[in-house]
């Protein structure tokens, strides 16, 4: 029915063409006959092109209303298994409710009454979990029709819809150096929206976009914070991409492997934590993705990522430049544990036209703790990032355990010293090595579930480039940082979360001793 409306929809608009340049050639027609002094008369549009628009308009109205009646169709099913699901829980009481009574009744003292009572009971017991499977599986077809109904009301055409909006209060606390006055404190509400429109075109292409909210010169957060005065606030892209996997690649190695490539702006290809890049954080470049998987009952995957990311392209001079790669393997351990490493090297550059941005206020978003002067850093960022996850099944499905490590160091820190005239800024190279340890247990997937968490975050001064890094630390390197998180899923759309960071600089000859800044962030999240 889609492919009949877009056809007719094609057609409205050349019949709307048709119709609309009809009065245009009768004003043109009526001029050159005013001018040779002849009778002059109105023109109307073209009896076929009218009766045209009017046909598509008439069985494009058709359309629209069959598919109206169809979707009310598939709401009224909807609603005929809620009803369902209604009666038989109803039932289900009942029969629960006379299997506790004939429980409680005592038992008569000849034996036939006895053996007439424990049938009674058996037979209540037996239609109580033919009744509760039959509730089951009621609630199962509901869950199952409303998710297709739900997924046919996103779509459109080859696109499918997707997006969501949080609200987020975020007060801050205490702070400042030891033995001062602490700040006062802040209190700052924010919120994020985000809107996906992806598209699989064929087997092998997919693409889409993202436009989210934000602000333009920081590209490590979508939060905008209320305020200016009740000005509009600007919705921009935030990812605009195309993706290619090849049919004959898989063909090739039996569907044992698959090869993907990435152009444009998009989400991360390869696996990181906020230690090295900001989730919020979208490359832009050309990445590359090999993959095998194994049927070794261990060793199940091997995954080679590589990225070109340009960030500074200039008339004159060196462009600016990421590239990188990462090694990445899946292990099976046992029949509850699943194990995952990946080290990856992110090399930056020509990274001073990142200093200098900074300084001119066209790019913002962290203050920066690199030792650097106006215009260039102290060091280079040759950035070595290795990372161990390790994911365990327990006791229930709705509560996993995740466990990760990840390192990472700085094998260029303060090598930039050389290229500076004048003065250069202090910079310790032992000062280089960053950690990020990380425990969750649960997970925020379906209604009621519930998720724990902590991290623990050290970052010396020159382990990482601080302009795209955790946005939410206190400083974006030289830092201390314990995170506590909670998240409960109110329903399949509703997420409710709490975080709170303690964070403080670390102390150094240039830093001196903090108190812990304590930042909450109290989120309501709703997802469509």
């Amino acid at each position: 029915m889609r492919m009949r409306l877009r056809g007719k929809a094609i057609a409205l608009i050349v019949a709307l063409h048709v119709a609309g340049a009809g009065p245009l050639v009768a004003q043109q027609r009526s001029t050159s006959a005013q001018k040779a002094n002849a009778s002059v008369r109105s023109t109307e549009p073209a009896p076929d092109a009218a009766a045209e628009l009017l046909t598509a308009i008439a069985e494009l109205k058709q359309m629209i209303e069959a598919q109206g009646r169809q979707i009310e169709r598939q709401q009224e099913q909807l609603r005929e298994q809620q009803r369902r699901v209604e009666s038989l829980q109803a039932e289900l009481r009942r029969v629960e409710s006379g299997h506790a009574a004939a429980a409680a009744m005592p038992a008569p003292a000849p034996a036939v009454a006895v053996e007439v009572l424990e049938g009674q009971v058996e037979a209540i017991a037996e239609n109580h979990s033919h009744l509760a499977e039959r509730v089951s599986k009621a609630e199962a077809d509901q869950a199952a029709a409303q998710r297709s109904t739900e997924s046919k009301l996103r779509q459109l055409g080859n696109f499918t819809f997707s997006g969501d909006i949080r609200a987020r209060y975020e007060p801050f606390f205490g702070g400042g150096v030891v033995g001062s006055p602490s700040p006062a404190s802040r209190h700052r509400p924010r919120f994020r929206l985000r809107f996906n429109a992806n598209a699989r075109f064929s087997p092998e292409w997919s693409g889409g976009f993202t436009v989210a909210s934000g602000e333009e010169s920081d590209p490590i957060s979508t939060n905008q914070t209320l305020s200016s005065f009740f000005q509009r606030k600007a919705v921009r892209i935030d990812r605009a991409f195309l993706e290619y996997k090849p049919n004959w690649f898989k063909t090739a190695l039996r569907n044992t492997g698959e090869l993907k490539v990435t152009a444009g702006k998009f989400g991360y290809t390869w696996y990181r934590t906020e230690l090295t890049l900001d989730n919020d954080l979208n490359p832009e470049g050309l990445s590359q993705t090999l993959s095998f998987n194994f049927k070794n009952p261990v060793f199940k995957n091997l995954t080679v990522v590589a990225f070109q990311l340009p960030f500074n392209e200039v008339g004159s001079g060196p462009d600016s430049y990421m590239h990188g790669a990462q090694v990445q393997t899946r292990w099976q351990l046992g029949g509850r544990a699943r194990f995952s490493s990946y080290i990856g090297f992110y090399d930056w550059n020509h990274a001073d036209a990142i200093r200098a941005a900074q300084t001119a206020g066209a790019l913002t978003g962290s203050s920066n703790r690199n030792a650097a002067t106006a215009s260039q850093f102290a060091s280079q960022f040759g950035i070595l990032d290795v990372i161990g996850r390790l994911d365990l099944s327990t006791w229930s499905t709705r509560w996993p355990l995740m466990l990760q490590l990840n390192y990472a160091t700085n094998t260029r820190a303060c090598a930039n010293l050389v290229n500076i005239s004048g003065t250069p800024p202090a910079c310790d190279p032992s000062d280089r090595d960053a950690w990020w340890a990380e425990v969750q247990l649960g997970q925020n997937r379906e209604a009621g579930d519930v998720q724990f968490g902590y991290t623990f975050i050290r970052i010396e001064r020159e382990a990482v480039l601080g302009a795209f890094n955790f946005s939410d630390l206190r400083t974006p390197s030289n830092v201390l940082t314990h995170r506590l998180n909670l998240g409960y899923q109110a329903n399949r759309n509703v997420n409710l979360g709490f975080a709170t960071l303690f964070g403080r600089q670390l102390t150094t000859a240039v830093s001196p001793e903090e108190r812990f800044l304590k930042r909450m962030q109290i989120d309501l999240i709703y997802k469509f």
